[in-house]
């Protein structure tokens, strides 16, 4: 191909090139803004994937623009070479500098696109691990919120799909060219927002027309792990492009050409390449055959025969011999109940064959869910960890001695008990119960007929059990009162068409509930605490009387003997009567030997000391009288003698000669001799 051809080539390359930009550019806007919009997490992470891809078209753009510029340059370069300028030496070195683009391009395929390719890689990883890590929340089936908007999801998957797909077709034929070999990155790209757009129509019209989210919730992880993947294969390939060999003056396909994406945007490729396997497994060119060509022009038509078939299996389906089924055709109810075997039905999604386990006795539990066979422990009032928001307190009437308390001040009052109430079901009309409520989530389509049955029968229960009293609760009325819940919730099922035939209702537990258990252990551990008491005194008792009178047999003598005194003293008894009275508890008292006969003694000897030293003090006054009597200048002397002998008794006294001085600080004994003149002055007193 001539240098201007090549030029004109690539000029139509580059216009390609900004039709790819702006058309993904596009798709990348209307995802995001429905995704923002319509709160739908996948699409607006699928069109961040489309916008990264944009880095890819703008690579190709400059690539393709520099091509240009390069064939440019070198048509004027061969026009110098034949002009006769270039037979001059000035310029002969010169022609050779003025290649400017075509070292421009060189620097573009050698750095710039190697660069741009493990940059985009880089940023596919970190988004996807990122919205991976952020998405946990969001699949979770009880968290999981359905976008609101599923029409414009279906709408705007199909458009991204078919305009991404049919645009990277058209640019993968482009790339067939080995000078247009480049655009099979656009086409990569192009058929990235394609397999976006197709994933977001699929789920969302598998959860409007089947019901399921089987994908519609996962779809953000997915889009994420596709992130993740394109990323890695960008990697991948810039690692083997440094190990790969080339020719001189090829350029490598850049990493961020996907190959994956390149068999999806081009199958024809896969095709080919899925024939030389056989042949080469083979031996010989079985693509050659008849037989291969007749079936390589039948593909399409089998795929739609095979798609066609699997399509119309769907119409037959088995119900299980413990099972019994309702076929729905149009969303409405058709025939009678299911019996196990084959049936045929219209295929999907016009009719479907819901099926329920035949016989089978459900369970509703109301208040305290009773406790597995792995952690089941005996029943107490309570428990030995909180019970949370499995604890439910029934309202009922308080105990009859608390009605009659109440009914004399005129107050009314309830009584709160902790329990649970098992109730046991069947379905013995499987259409009324299928009506009974519409279909849950996709995971769980029972569970709002579930949840509607439990609401239900925990209404009747309480109603019930709140016209009964704690002594009925707790006597011999409790199975009749489960026999009157059993009663009462079948005849509002029945009212409500539920084809729901309860079997058993029973009251499995009751008890005061666990914030009021406490006060019934205080009230036992308040008896034993009395009794611990009640013993502590009779020991205290014991041991008092035992120290006070000897034995507890004498000190009840003695009481008895007291109470005696006390009753005579109260009826008015004469003194005579009262002494002899006291004066037998004093014997009885004296006779027991115990603490009160010492205290008795010890008064006796104390009111006898005290007496005879009253009486030698009046019989000593008595002789001092008469001393001072017979010699009173005797007496007097003897007397200031006497005071000064009591008075210096605990004293030192020291007699020493005129003239001598003793210090004396009273804690040490030592003595200081000084002699001093008699005719000194008087200050020498010491």
């Amino acid at each position: 191909m001539s240098t201007t051809a090549d030029q004109l080539s690539y000029k139509r390359a580059v216009s390609i090139t900004a039709i790819g930009f702006t058309i993904q550019a596009i798709l990348a806007i209307v995802l995001l803004v429905y995704g923002s919009v319509g709160e739908d997490r996948a699409a607006f992470e699928g069109g961040l994937l489309v916008l990264v891809g944009l880095g890819v078209w703008t690579a190709l753009m400059l690539v393709f623009h520099q091509h240009t510029l390069e064939r440019r340059e070198a048509s004027e370069a061969a026009a110098y070479a034949d002009s006769d300028a270039s037979q001059s030496s000035v310029f002969e070195e010169g022609a050779t500098d003025q290649l400017v683009h075509a070292n421009r391009l060189g620097w573009l395929h050698k750095w710039v696109l190697p660069a741009l390719g493990v940059a985009l890689g880089g940023v596919y990883v970190l988004l996807g691990i990122l919205f991976y890590m952020g998405n946990e929340r969001r699949v979770d089936p009880e968290t999981f919120v359905r976008p609101t908007e599923s029409g414009w999801a279906i709408a705007i998957g199909v458009g991204v799909a078919v305009i991404g797909f049919v645009f990277a077709r058209f640019v993968a034929g482009m790339a067939k060219q080995r000078i247009w070999s480049l655009l099979n990155g656009g086409a990569a790209a192009s058929v990235g927002a394609a397999v976006v757009g197709l994933l977001i129509a699929l789920a969302h019209f598998m959860s409007a027309a089947v019901g399921t989210d089987w994908l519609l919730r996962p779809l953000p992880r997915v889009i994420d792990v596709f992130m993740i993947l394109i990323g890695a294969e960008m990697f991948l390939h810039f690692v083997l492009n440094l190990y790969k060999p080339r020719r001189a003056g090829e350029w490598l396909r850049p990493a961020f050409d996907s190959r994956v994406l390149a068999f999806i945007a081009a199958p024809d490729q896969l095709a080919r390449s899925v024939s030389g396997a056989i042949n080469y497994q083979f031996g010989f060119n079985v693509s050659s055959t008849w037989f291969y060509r007749l079936l390589s022009k039948s593909i399409a038509a089998l795929s739609l025969v095979a798609a066609l078939l699997i399509w119309l299996m769907t119409g037959l389906t088995v119900v299980r011999p413990d099972e019994t089924g309702l076929l729905l055709t149009w969303g409405r109810l058709q025939g009678e109940t299911l019996r196990p075997g084959l049936v045929r039905k219209l295929p999907a999604p016009f009719a479907r064959v819901v099926t329920f386990t035949a016989e089978a006795v459900n369970e509703v539990h109301i208040g305290i869910q009773p406790d597995t066979i792995e952690t089941a422990r005996p029943l107490l009032w309570i428990a030995d960890d909180d019970p949370g928001e499995a604890e439910l307190l029934f309202i009922v009437q308080p105990a009859r001695k608390d009605i009659y308390a109440a009914a004399s001040t005129g107050a009314r009052d309830v009584a709160l008990l902790s329990g649970s109430v098992a109730v046991h079901y069947v379905v013995d009309d499987l259409q009324a119960y299928y009506r009974f409520a519409q279909d849950g989530p996709a995971d769980n389509r029972e569970r709002n007929r579930a949840d509607l049955l439990s609401y239900v029968i925990s209404g009747v229960a309480r109603n019930v059990i709140a016209r009964y009293s704690v002594d009925d609760l707790f006597g011999p009325e409790r199975a009749a009162i489960a026999d009157d819940i059993h009663h009462k919730v079948q005849k509002r099922l029945n009212g409500m068409s539920s084809g729901v035939h309860v079997i058993f209702a029973g009251i499995s537990e009751i008890s005061p509930n666990h914030d009021a258990a406490s006060a019934f252990e205080a009230v036992v551990a308040a008896d034993q605490e009395r009794e611990a008491l009640k013993e502590r005194a009779a020991a205290d008792r014991i041991k008092i009387l035992s120290d006070a009178a000897g034995d507890v047999r004498r000190a009840e003598l003695i009481v008895a003997a007291l109470d005696e005194l006390d009753r005579l003293r109260n009826s008015g008894a004469t003194e005579d009567v009262l002494g002899a009275q006291e004066r037998e508890v004093i014997d009885r008292i004296l006779a027991a030997g115990g603490e009160a006969a010492r205290t008795i003694a010890q008064a006796r000897a104390d009111r006898w000391r005290r007496h005879m030293g009253a009486r030698s003090r009046a019989v000593r006054s008595e002789g001092q009288i008469a001393s001072y009597t017979a010699a009173p200048a005797f007496y007097r002397i003897q007397a200031e003698l006497d005071a000064w002998w009591a008075a210096a008794k605990e004293s030192r006294v020291f007699i020493v000669p005129e003239g001598v001085s003793i210090a004396y600080d009273g804690t040490e004994i030592y003595q200081e001799l000084s002699f001093q003149n008699p005719n000194e002055g008087s200050d020498s007193e010491n």
